[in-house]
Formats: structure tokens, C-alpha cells, sequence
């Protein structure tokens, strides 16, 4: 009742959109499809408004209907038939190749637009097996302007148009709308068959897919986080080392500048120097140039004298002796200024003439200007003049072409016979060309008669043809359709007479063909069908067929009384059982309450530890429940408050702790990553020490060292102590020393036989006196006794003798020069790697230190980070818990609303309970039911009775239409062989005049042949008249035509002729030559005056110019005389500036030791150059370092290192920010899920209780409902298990495996309905195949009200359709009493029956039939 209720209630705005928006279907026609016939019309079956029946047989072919229907729609094959081949009509069975099926579905959209769908399908019989093959799919539909239009679809896109059209899903209409037969108790099938429709239905499928890929995405973007997290570690390290190598770089930059700094020193040495020298090569500049200068002014003073030789021999009259410069200047001043009188006076002359003549040529300009207009305004009369001639020409021209008579026509005449005569050259008289407007309009008038007259000729001639021609064609007319009516009416009679011969033979056929039949048998069957019509007229006068309408009549009179009764019961039922149901729900509701209330009591107790050791007071929650909603709420407001508070400062607390740890972090990474560097640094340099010592030249210094002392220690003179590999500079200078001193000792160079004499020299010297007496030659001290003598003697001797020791120390001094010099040169060459042995060496020891430093720095700020470390876990760890505490605080408001939401419902029930309580007094749940079920059960004894009747009735009406069907058998027997007599008279008859008839159209189209050839004679006759007439009229009229055009032609010549003399007549002005002359007569005046002055200052110019020329040769000989005597000054000049050079020259300092000083500047130079390559060296070692350093910066891990740790760090954050985005659109889309499933499910249950307490009238189950519980798995992967639950009492049990199979239909149905109400918005149709089975009357009759009431509820819903297949007549018969006596509602006009029929093939074949309702029964 609820369920109609729902159907009754909906108002008139919410109707008028179901029928704007909702779909519907109109007309289905099957053709080859299981039983229907391929060959034959299609069947056609057409959906009314709100209920479509549809009966019939088992076998009949129904079910294919439902089967048309699904397919059409969804494309879906029916249930064993995915291949599709049981589908199509067998084509074995029609012993043909191939089958071809179609279904054609007229349906409205959910626009409101009429559609129609097809679909086709073949069925191909191979030599093994068969194939089906979809074709491609076609809709039609209607355009706004009313055209067709076809769209061809893929089968696939035509599968997924169609329910978007509709407005549906597909899973609804395949599972719902059109249900198969097989599958229409899938409600409660096995588990996972239902879930996957369900899913479907829902259409959780892709939400669930939706949530699977949050899932996913949050856990692949968490990996990301990780792998992000590594990367901005691992670029984070890169950054230290990367500042580590920059840090390397700008030190080296800042001994680079110490080593710029005395670079630049010794280059501001070395440009002093070079000033210096500069200064005095500037003293040697100078001096230079005084002697450039000297030459020079000897070559002027050389070339002026010779200047002044040849001046003098050119003078006219030498004046130099006579006259002074001063003098002579003074003459040539005054000469000057009467020259200057001369040619001013000569230049005024010049510029008059130059001002005349320019003034004569314009005023010729000016002349030849108006002589042009004169010509040009002369040339244009002369035009107007063969104008006006060729005027009158044109007039006697048109004359004589056109006949024209005019007065301007004798007037042109006659000034035609003047021009061509010589009266003009006699007379001198000019001839009188103008003619005066009126004759113009008189000749113009002239020219429109006569091309009037000859378009009325034209049009004349033309009309006299037109006659001729139409008369001609009529004759030809007549001729022809004599012609034509000939040959039709030959051709009429070749059809006639085809068509006699062909009747006839049809006659003689038939004739043969139709078995004899005497009048005996005739009379006999006639007799036959008179008798049967007498039994049945018998049989319809039975009295017993008004009785049993009687007693029907009575019975559904008391069955209407009872009906009314128990729907008063059975509302109280329902309140009653509302009100039961109400009351067990209170209790249900308060027995929740005090279990929330004792596990929120629990739950609170299990955190009082924690919650106490953070000193948060715990609110008192009583057992009993006693508190009122508002102290609950504000206990756990406060309590959620304080847990806040306190987490929110943890948290702050948590943030700095985290700032601090990862400042610490930041800073132990920082100087690993220097440790790390520097002790690498480090360790390449002892390499590259260790490759210096060993292959280098510190090994090569080494022996040169040990050489050194064991040369030294052989000799005698040990090495200083000081002296090691590490100390080149003074190994070398030890070196340059010992070099000098053997230098000073050596005697190379000096020949033994020179020494030998220098020795004997000695000795001689030695010897004093007689020879006895002996004294040193070196200290000049004397040997008193012989045996110093003999010594002395034994010595000198010894040094003479050629193994003296004096050569012999020459070779060793030679020997030990060429060592020093090789140890020498070893150690210069190898000095730069003991310098940067040394170098390296020191800052090994440097980087050493600071290593050392660096360690214990990382140490102590480890032990920092642990302390950090520890500290931050503590405050973390208090975190968690306060954030366990908010999650358990979130859990327990959620549990105080459920709690005061549970108490809301339980005191909105108790009121409501309240005040139904009162209604039924009196009478109780059981007594209702006893009574429900006892009127009931009469009413049923009461429908078993007119059952009974009414299959009484039906016996009789069998046995009444058994005799009647005889009776009208034997009458059409009776007719038929009557009708065969006369059919065989009639033949006879029709064969004998039919043989007459073909003789006589034989003779008559003999005749009409006759008459062709007489009437053809005459056509061609008339038609060559014709051909002649037209030809010579139309030369005639061509004639005039172009005479007509000649005329036109000339008379727009005349009148542009005309056009043109009026318009020189309207411009030209009679005076204009005669001012024109006039204007050039005043200028040719004033040119000749202008050109007679002229000619009078000509003379005087000319003497002038005579008088200049004598002039400029004296004051030319002037010039020179000056000349001459400025160059003697000049020469007098030089002489004195060559004196004055000479001793500028002597007064120069430093000219003398110029010379000497630059030597010593460039020797100072080239040391600073050298220091200055020294210097370089060590900058381009560091030069090195840093590009070696710069070179780590570049390498792909250190190469934008800073934008890469940013990059990688945004990086991180987003992604942490997608992963906790994902999070929120998983819970928002998993809670919207969760709730639109509860609402569906909640909507469903209602209407299904609504239904089922309508249908079912067992006792045993109370209601039945839909349960959906959550899967098992994770929330990432949410799904739902379904399950069809019956209520026996207040025991909940699985429907399935505890039900009859009639309650298994039942509920399927009333599960179908309600998905149907709750999905279906767009589309009000449903189909339900064959409802009734396993039902008893019962329960059969209750489906049959219930869908009653939606029929006529829904009524009045435009779009809503019930299509229902049965083959149980009992159960429409009930439908429509229930619609015609409880609702008011009468069936639609016609129902359809689906039968068998025998084709002429002898196949059986299923048709369609729309039948009265009257004949059901």
C-alpha cells in the first residue's frame, strides 16, 4: 500500500515531467528469429500504455519476444546462446544457405524524440559447422524539420548508444527491465553471482576501480616521497662538497691576487723604468729631431735661395732694390682698391644684364604659354568645325541609308554641295554650319518614325510567320495524333489480345486442373449443413448459460463485500504490525544506547592514564545513562578542548624540535662533506708527493746531494750541515760558489810549455848572484843552508817535469768545473719540482690541521645531534600520544552523537507510538489476523466458486463453439463445392467467348496496320512545308532586324555628335583668341625694350674687361717684386733658426750619458721580466688549481647543484602534498560511496516491504529484504557482499536455500519491481516473463493486485509500461477484475496472443495477433 502510495502521491508538475523526459517503446517486429518465419511479413506488436498482456502457449515463441527486446536495446544474446547460432531461425530446417534475421524497435528517448533501432543478424550454414554474424546496426530518426535520417553504427557503439538513449544502464535493462525467463530468480542465486549484478546495477565497479587507484596513486607518489627524500640527501651532500670546492676556488683567488698584487708591483717597477727610459729616449728624441730640424731648415734655406734666383730672373722691373716690402704693399694696397672700383663697377654691369635677361626669358616663357593656349583653344574650333561637318554629312548619310524626310535633311543637302563645291575659296565667306534646335528635334523625330516603322514591319512579318507556323502545326498535329491513336489503339489491342491468349490458357489449365463435381454430391453436402446448423442453434438456446451469469454475478457481489473488509483489516494489519514493529525498535534503540553509553564508558576508563598523567580532567560518564544530552556533549566539548590544547602545544613544541635537529643535521652534513673533501684533497696530495719524491726531480736533487758530499769529502772541504733536497736556493748558491772559486783556481787555457817556461823564469830568478845564493821568487825570503836550497831546487824541478803537479791540478779543477756544472744545471732544471714539493708539502700540513679541526667539530656536534636526537623522539612520542588522544576524542563525540541521535529516534517513536496507540483500541494484533485470514479464506471459497462457474461456462461455450465450428464447416464445405459446380459452368462459357474475342483482334489489328503508312505521307508533306516557310521568313525578318540595329546604331553616333558640338558651343568663350592675342602682343613689347637695353651696356662691359686685363699684369709683376722679398726674409730667418738649434742642441743635459743609462734600464728590465715569469708561473699554477676545482664544479653531480637541491625539494613538498591530497579525495569519494550505497539500499528495502506485504499472503515470512555488508578487504579496495534476507518473527535468515520456489519467484519479482522504482527514473518499463510460475492461487492472485494497484497508479504516468507474458489466462482474468472493480481502471483495448501457425511450406511458424479483450473470455 505504502509502495502505491508512493505512485498515488506524486504531483501534477513531477507527472508532466516524466511524460517530457522519460522513455518509452511503441512497436517491436521480429522477422527469422527462433520461430519467427524469415520468409514471410514480419510480426508486428505494438506496446500500449500502461500495460501491454501478452498469451499464449508453451512454445509459442513468448520468451523470444522478452529475448527481441533485450537484444535490441543492449545487444545482448539470450542466456546459452553467446555465439548467437540457436538465436536465428535454423536454416536447415528451410533447407536454405543462410538465414538473415532482423528486429526493427520504435522507442522514444529520453528527449522525447521518436526513434527507431535495427538490428540484423545472419546465420550461415558451412559445410561443418554454422557461423553467426551481426550486421551493422541502423537508426532512424526524425529531425526537427521533419526529415528521416539513418545512421549506421558498429554493433559495439550501437550497444552503448542505446542506453544512454533510453536513459538507463545496460546492466538495469538486461537484468531488470528485460529479464530472461532463466535468469528472473538471479536475486538469489549464489554469492557471487548476485554481487557482480549488484555491482553492476550500482555501478560500484568503477568507483571501486576509482578507489584502487587513489590507492595506488598514494602508495606509488609515497615511494616518490622516498626516492625525492634520497635525492634531496644525496644533492644536499653534493651542495656542501660543491660550496667546499667553491671555498677552495676563492682562496686560490686570493693568493691569485697576492701573486697579481706583485706582479703588478714589479710592472709599475718596470713601467717606471720604461719612463725613465722613455725620458731619455725622449733626450735622444729630442736630440734627433733638433737634427731633423737642422736638416730640414738647410733644405728649406737651400730651397728658398734657389726660389729666390729663379724669382728674380722672372721679374719684368726688378723693384727690391728701390722699394721696401712696406712700400711696395702699400702700392699694390692702392692698385687694389681701383681694381676693386673697376670690378664692382664691372659686376653691377654683369648682374644688370643677368636681371634683364632673366626678365626676358620669362616674359618669353609667358609668350609661349599663351601661344599654346591660342593653339590649343584654335585647334578645338577647327575640332568643332569637322564636328558640325561631319553633322551634316551624317544627316545626308542617313537619308539615303533610312529614306528620312526633314527640313534639316535639304539644309544638310545644300551645305554638302557648297563644301564640296569651291564657293568657300571663291566667296571667302566661311560656310554656315549651325542648325537650330528645332530642326534637331524635327530630325531626331524623324529617326523615331522610321524606326517605329520598322519594328511594326518586323513585328508584322514575325506575327503573319507565327500564324503560318501554327497553322502548319496544328495540321501536323492532327496528322500525328491520328498517327499516335493508330498505334495505340494497335498497341491496346496486342495487350488485349496478349492478354486473352493468356487468360485463355489460364481457363483451359484451370479447367483441367479442377475435379469434376455433380449436383448429387452438391445437394447432399447442402443437406449435411442444414442438420449441424440445427444442433447448434439447440445448443445456444441451453438455459443453463443465464443461470451461471446469474451466480456469478452473486458471488463477486459478496467477494466485492469481503474485498472491502479485508482492506480495512489489512490496513489495521499494517499499523498494527508498524506499531509492534515501532515498539521493538524503541527497545532496540534504548538497549543500544546503554551499550554505547557503557563501551564509551570503557573506552574513556582506558585512556585515564593517559590522560590523567598529562593532567586532563575525565568526565564522569553514568551507567545508567541518566545524563541529558547537553551535559554529555559539554563533558567531552571540554575534554576535547583541553586534549587540543595540550597536543597543539606538543606540537609547537615537536616543530622546533625538528627545526633545531635538522639546523644540527644541516650543519654535521656540511662539515662531513668538507671532512670528507679535505681529507680526499688530502690524499691526492701525498700522492702526488709521493710520485715527486719518487720519480721527480727531488730524487734527482737527492743524488746530486749525496754526489756533492762524497766529491767534497774526497777533496777534503766537507758540505755545510744546512744543505738538503728541500732547499734548492741554497744548494745553488753553495753551487755558483764553489763554481767562482774553481774558476779563480783554474788553468785552462794556459799551455803546459808556458808554464814550464814561467818555472824556469822563477828558478832563474831565484838564483842571485853567482848562483850560490837562493831566494823565493814569491816572498823574496832567502835559503841560507843547501838542504832548503835543495829542496827548493828538487821542487821547481818537480813543477817543471811534465808530471807536474801544477797540470796535474789543472785537470782536476777541470774535472771538478764540469761536475759543478752538471750538479748545477740538474738542480735549476728541477727547481720548480722541489718548489712545488715544498708547497705541496705545506699545505698538506695545513689541510692536516684543519681535518683535525673538522673532526673534532663533527664530533661534538653529533653528540648535539643525538641530544637533538633524543629530544625530539621525547616530544614526538608525546605528540602521538596527545594524537591518539584527539583520534580517540573524534571516536567519542562520534560515539556521543550517536548516542543522543539514538535518543532523538527513540523519543520521535515514543511520541509517534503515543499517539497510534489510541486507533485500534480494542482490538489486537492476533484478532486482527484471525479475521484478516477467515474473510479471506471466504473470499477465496467465494473466487474458487465463480472459478468453478466460470470453467462451467467455459465447457458450455466449448461445446457450443464445437458445434458451431462443425456447422460452419460443413456449410463452407457445402458453399465450396457449390462455388466448384458454377466455377466449371463459368469456364466454359469464359473459354468459348474468349476464343471469339481473339479472332476478331487479330482482323482488327490487321486493319490498323492498313491505315499507317497514308497518314505518315501527309506528316512528312507538312513538315517539309514547314521547313521552307520558316526559312524564307526568317531571311525577311533578319533584313529588317538588322536595319533596325543599323538605325539605332547611327542615331546614338548623331547623338554623341551632337553631345560633343553642345558641350564645346556651352564651354567656349568668343573673346578668349582675341585676349589671347592681345596678352601675347604687350609681352613681345616688353622683350624687345628689355633686349634694346641690353645692347646699350654691352659696350661699356667690354671696355672694362680691357682695362682689367693691363691691370692685373702690372699688379702680377707687383706680386712677385713682394714675393722676392719675403723670400729673402725667410732665408734670413732660417740662417738665424740654424743657430739657434745648434745651441739648443749643446744646451740639452744628459746627451751624453743617454746612451749609457738606457743599457742599464734594459738590464734592470730584463730582471723584473724574469721575476715577473717567475711570478707567472705560480699564477698559472694556480690558475690551475681553480680550474682544476672549477672542474669538479662542473662535473654532472656538482654542475647546478643548487638548482637541482631546489628542484628535488619542491619536488618532495609536492608530492607530499599530492600523497595527502590523494588521502582526502580516497576518504571523500569512499564516504560518498558508502552513503549513496546505505540511501539505495534503504530506498530498495522500502519499496521491497512495501510490496512484498502487499503480495505475499503466507504467514510464515514476515518481510524480506536486501543486505549489503562490506567485504573483508582493505578500505583502498572497498567492496559489498549481497544477500537476500527473510524476517520469520524477529529472526533474520538468508533467503536463499530456505524458500519455496514460489516464494523464490515472488521475491524475485518484488525485488525487480523495486529495483525498477529506484533506478529506472528515465524509462518507466518493465517486462515480466511468465510471472506466475510455481505460485499458488493465493499468492497468484496477490501479484495480480499489487500489480493491478501500479498499473493503475502509474496510469496516470504517460510513459510508464507494464509488458507482461504469461500463458496463465486465469491470472490476466483476475488482473483485469481486480483493475476494473478496486481501481476503477479497465485493460488497454486489445491484448496479444502469440500462437503457431502451419505456413504454406507445411512449417510451423510463430504469429503475433492483437485480440479483443472481450474473447479472453
Amino acid at each position: 500500500q505504502h509502495f502505491c502510495n508512493n505512485f498515488i502521491a506524486r504531483s501534477p508538475e513531477l507527472l508532466e515531467k516524466d511524460r517530457v523526459s522519460m522513455a518509452s517503446i511503441s512497436k517491436l517486429s521480429i522477422r527469422g528469429v527462433r520461430a519467427f518465419s524469415p520468409d514471410d511479413d514480419e510480426q508486428v506488436l505494438e506496446f500500449y500504455f500502461p500495460c501491454t498482456i501478452i498469451v499464449g502457449a508453451n512454445g509459442c515463441g513468448k520468451t523470444t519476444i522478452i529475448e527481441s527486446l533485450k537484444f535490441a536495446v543492449c545487444g545482448a544474446l539470450p542466456p546459452g546462446n553467446k555465439s548467437g547460432q540457436a538465436f536465428v531461425h535454423d536454416p536447415k530446417s528451410i533447407g536454405q544457405s543462410s538465414v538473415k534475421a532482423q528486429i526493427k524497435l520504435r522507442f522514444t528517448n529520453r528527449g522525447g524524440r521518436t526513434m527507431v533501432v535495427l538490428r540484423s543478424m545472419e546465420l550461415a550454414q558451412k559445410k561443418k559447422n554454422m557461423t553467426f554474424k551481426q550486421l551493422d546496426g541502423v537508426i532512424r530518426m526524425t529531425d526537427e524539420d521533419g526529415q528521416r535520417q539513418s545512421l549506421s553504427h558498429k554493433c559495439s557503439e550501437l550497444d552503448r548508444q542505446l542506453p544512454v538513449l533510453l536513459g538507463v544502464s545496460k546492466a538495469i535493462l538486461e537484468h531488470v527491465v528485460f529479464c530472461h525467463q532463466e535468469d528472473a530468480n538471479w536475486p538469489l542465486q549464489e554469492g557471487a553471482v548476485l554481487k557482480k549484478r549488484f555491482d553492476d546495477i550500482f555501478d560500484s565497479t568503477r568507483y571501486t576501480k576509482a578507489l584502487e587507484v587513489f590507492s595506488k596513486l598514494k602508495k606509488e607518489y609515497t615511494s616518490k616521497v622516498k626516492d625525492h627524500k634520497a635525492d634531496v640527501a644525496s644533492y644536499s651532500s653534493h651542495l656542501h662538497a660543491a660550496e667546499g670546492f667553491q671555498a677552495e676556488v676563492e682562496k686560490y683567488s686570493d693568493q691569485l691576487e697576492l701573486v697579481e698584487q706583485e706582479i703588478e708591483e714589479n710592472n709599475e717597477e718596470l713601467n717606471r723604468t720604461e719612463e725613465e727610459e722613455k725620458r731619455l729616449n725622449e733626450i735622444l728624441d729630442q736630440l734627433d729631431e733638433i737634427q731633423l730640424d737642422v736638416d730640414d731648415k738647410n733644405n728649406s734655406l737651400h730651397t728658398f735661395t734657389e726660389l729666390a734666383n729663379k724669382t728674380r730672373k722672372m721679374l719684368e722691373d726688378d723693384l727690391t732694390e728701390e722699394k721696401s716690402a712696406r712700400e711696395l704693399k702699400e702700392m699694390l694696397r692702392d692698385f687694389d682698391s681701383k681694381l676693386n672700383d673697376q670690378i664692382d663697377e664691372m659686376d653691377d654691369l654683369q648682374g644688370e644684364i643677368s636681371r634683364l635677361k632673366n626678365e626676358i626669358s620669362e616674359l618669353t616663357q609667358e609668350e609661349s604659354k599663351l601661344q599654346s593656349q591660342l593653339g590649343r583653344h584654335q585647334a578645338e574650333k577647327d575640332a568643332q568645325v569637322e564636328r558640325q561637318t561631319l553633322r551634316c554629312e551624317k544627316v545626308v548619310e542617313g537619308d539615303n541609308k533610312f529614306g528620312l524626310n526633314s527640313t534639316l535633311t535639304a539644309f544638310s543637302q545644300s551645305q554638302s554641295l557648297t563644301q564640296n563645291s569651291s564657293f568657300q575659296e571663291a566667296s571667302g565667306q566661311p560656310l554656315q554650319l549651325e542648325i537650330s534646335k528645332t530642326d534637331l528635334d524635327d530630325y531626331f523625330r524623324a529617326l523615331g518614325r522610321k524606326k517605329s516603322e520598322l519594328e511594326e514591319d518586323l513585328n508584322r512579318k514575325m506575327k503573319l510567320r507565327q500564324q503560318s507556323e501554327d497553322e502548319l502545326q496544328s495540321q501536323l498535329v492532327d496528322l500525328k495524333g491520328k498517327l499516335q491513336s493508330i498505334k495505340n489503339e494497335q498497341k491496346k489491342v496486342d495487350q488485349e489480345l496478349a492478354e486473352d491468349k493468356k487468360e485463355y490458357e489460364d481457363v483451359t489449365r484451370q479447367v483441367s486442373q479442377i475435379s469434376r463435381v455433380r449436383k448429387d454430391d452438391v445437394e447432399d453436402a447442402r443437406k449435411n449443413a442444414n442438420k449441424l446448423a440445427a444442433q447448434r442453434d439447440s445448443l445456444n438456446k441451453d438455459p443453463r448459460r443465464s443461470q451461471i451469469a446469474t451466480e456469478i454475478r452473486s458471488f463477486e457481489d459478496k467477494s466485492d463485500r469481503l474485498k472491502r473488509d479485508i482492506e480495512e483489516d489489512t490496513d489495521a494489519l499494517r499499523d498494527l504490525r508498524e506499531t509492534a514493529e515501532a515498539q521493538h525498535e524503541i527497545s532496540v534503540l534504548k538497549q543500544q544506547i546503554e551499550r554505547d553509553i557503557e563501551d564509551l564508558k570503557e573506552s574513556i576508563q582506558e585512556s585515564d592514564f593517559a590522560l590523567k598523567s598529562r593532567n586532563i580532567d575525565v568526565p564522569t560518564i553514568e551507567s545508567s545513562g541518566d545524563e541529558t544530552s547537553d551535559e554529555l556533549n559539554d563533558g567531552m566539548d571540554k575534554l576535547t578542548e583541553d586534549v587540543s590544547t595540550k597536543f597543539q602545544t606538543a606540537d609547537t613544541e615537536l616543530r622546533k624540535a625538528r627545526e633545531q635537529f635538522t639546523a644540527l643535521q644541516s650543519v654535521v652534513a656540511e662539515k662531513s662533506a668538507l671532512l670528507a673533501r679535505d681529507q680526499q684533497v688530502v690524499h691526492s696530495k701525498r700522492d702526488k708527493l709521493v710520485g715527486l719524491s719518487n720519480e721527480g726531480g727531488i730524487k734527482k736533487v737527492e743524488n746530486v746531494l749525496s754526489e756533492l758530499c762524497q766529491f767534497e769529502a774526497s777533496n777534503g772541504a766537507p758540505t755545510p750541515p744546512e744543505l738538503n733536497e728541500t732547499k734548492p736556493k741554497e744548494l745553488l748558491a753553495y753551487l755558483e760558489e764553489r763554481l767562482e772559486a774553481e774558476e779563480a783556481e783554474s788553468l785552462e787555457g794556459v799551455q803546459p810549455e808556458l808554464i814550464k817556461k814561467i818555472m824556469k823564469r822563477l828558478k832563474k830568478t831565484a838564483i842571485v848572484g853567482s848562483g850560490t845564493e837562493v831566494v823565493c821568487p814569491c816572498c823574496e825570503r832567502g835559503l841560507d843552508d843547501d838542504e832548503s836550497v835543495a829542496i827548493f831546487r828538487e821542487k821547481m824541478n818537480a813543477l817543471m817535469a811534465s808530471d807536474s803537479p801544477l797540470l796535474m791540478d789543472g785537470e782536476n779543477n777541470k774535472t771538478a768545473k764540469s761536475q759543478y756544472q752538471k750538479w748545477r744545471k740538474i738542480v735549476t732544471e728541477n727547481m720548480n719540482d722541489i718548489l712545488e714539493y715544498r708547497r705541496i708539502a705545506n699545505e698538506v700540513n695545513d689541510m692536516e690541521h684543519n681535518c683535525s679541526s673538522l673532526e673534532a667539530i663533527v664530533e661534538e656536534r653529533k653528540e648535539d645531534l643525538d641530544t637533538a636526537k633524543t629530544s625530539q623522539d621525547e616530544i614526538l612520542s608525546e605528540v602521538d600520544g596527545l594524537r591518539g588522544l584527539m583520534e580517540s576524542c573524534k571516536m567519542w563525540q562520534g560515539a556521543v552523537d550517536r548516542i543522543n541521535n539514538k535518543r532523538s529516534q527513540a523519543m520521535n517513536k515514543s511520541n509517534t507510538l503515543s499517539i497510534s496507540e489510541s486507533v485500534y483500541s480494542g482490538r489486537d494484533l492476533k484478532t486482527v489476523e484471525r479475521d484478516l485470514a477467515e474473510k479471506t479464506e471466504k473470499k477465496d471459497e467465494y473466487l474458487e466458486k465463480i472459478s468453478r462457474l466460470n470453467k462451467e461456462m467455459t465447457k458450455i461455450n466449448n461445446h457450443m463453439s464445437s458445434a458451431s465450428q462443425k456447422a460452419t464447416d460443413a456449410e463452407n464445405m457445402a458453399r465450396d463445392k457449390e462455388e466448384k459446380f458454377a466455377g466449371i459452368r463459368k469456364l466454359s462459357e469464359r473459354k468459348k467467348h474468349l476464343n471469339d474475342t481473339i479472332s476478331k483482334k487479330n482482323k482488327e489489328l490487321l486493319d490498323l496496320k492498313n491505315n499507317v503508312k497514308p497518314i505518315k505521307d501527309k506528316v512528312a508533306k507538312k513538315e517539309s512545308e514547314r521547313d521552307k516557310m520558316k526559312k524564307h521568313t526568317k531571311e525577311e525578318e533578319d533584313e529588317i532586324r538588322n536595319t533596325v540595329e543599323q538605325l539605332k546604331m547611327f542615331e546614338n553616333e548623331f547623338r554623341e555628335l551632337q553631345r560633343q558640338i553642345d558641350d564645346f558651343d556651352s564651354k567656349n568663350d568668343a573673346n578668349a583668341l582675341e585676349r589671347i592675342e592681345n596678352q601675347i602682343g604687350g609681352f613681345q613689347s616688353k622683350r624687345k625694350a628689355k633686349e634694346v637695353n641690353v645692347a646699350k651696356i654691352q659696350p661699356h662691359l667690354e671696355r672694362l674687361k680691357k682695362a682689367l686685363d693691363d691691370q692685373e699684369r702690372h699688379k702680377k709683376n707687383l706680386n712677385e717684386n713682394i714675393n722676392l722679398l719675403d723670400l729673402n726674409a725667410k732665408i734670413r730667418d732660417l740662417k738665424r733658426e740654424l743657430e739657434s738649434l745648434q745651441e739648443s742642441a749643446q744646451q740639452v743635459k744628459g746627451r751624453d750619458t743617454a746612451k749609457d743609462d738606457i743599457r742599464n734600464l734594459q738590464r734592470r728590465k730584463t730582471k723584473l721580466g724574469q721575476q715577473n715569469a717567475r711570478l707567472e708561473g705560480r699564477r698559472g699554477e694556480i690558475h690551475e688549481n681553480i680550474r682544476s676545482f672549477k672542474r669538479k664544479l662542473s662535473q654532472p653531480e656538482y654542475r647546478n647543484v643548487d638548482e637541482e637541491y631546489r628542484i628535488a625539494s619542491i619536488k618532495h613538498d609536492t608530492t607530499e602534498m599530492a600523497v595527502r591530497d590523494i588521502g582526502k579525495y580516497h576518504a571523500a569519494l569512499d564516504k560518498a560511496l558508502q552513503r549513496f550505497h546505505g540511501l539505495k539500499i534503504a530506498e530498495i528495502n522500502t519499496i521491497i516491504r512495501d510490496l512484498w506485504n502487499l503480495t505475499y499472503k503466507g504467514e510464515d515470512i514476515t518481510s524480506i529484504a536486501l543486505v549489503s555488508g562490506k567485504d573483508t578487504g582493505s578500505r583502498s579496495t572497498r567492496s559489498y557482499n549481497y544477500r537476500v534476507v527473510m524476517t520469520k518473527g524477529t529472526t533474520e535468515l538468508d533467503m536463499r536455500g530456505r524458500c519455496s520456489a514460489g516464494q523464490r519467484v515472488l521475491a524475485s519479482i518484488v525485488i525487480r519491481l523495486a529495483l525498477a522504482e529506484t533506478f529506472c527514473v528515465n524509462c518507466g518499463c518493465i517486462a515480466l516473463d511468465e510471472p506466475t510460475v510455481n505460485l499458488d492461487y493465493r499468492n497468484k492472485k496477490g501479484l495480480a493486485v499489487a500489480l493491478a494497484q501500479i498499473i493503475a497508479s502509474r496510469a496516470k504516468q504517460r510513459n510508464f509500461q507494464l509488458i507482461m507474458i504469461t500463458h496463465d489466462e486465469d491470472f490476466v482474468a483476475i488482473m483485469k477484475t481486480e483493475l476494473a472493480s478496486q481501481t476503477g481502471f479497465s485493460m488497454p483495448e486489445k491484448y496479444f496472443q502469440v500462437r503457431r501457425e502451419e505456413a504454406a511450406d507445411g512449417k510451423f511458424y510463430s504469429k503475433i495477433d492483437a485480440i479483443d479483450w472481450e474473447e479472453l473470455v
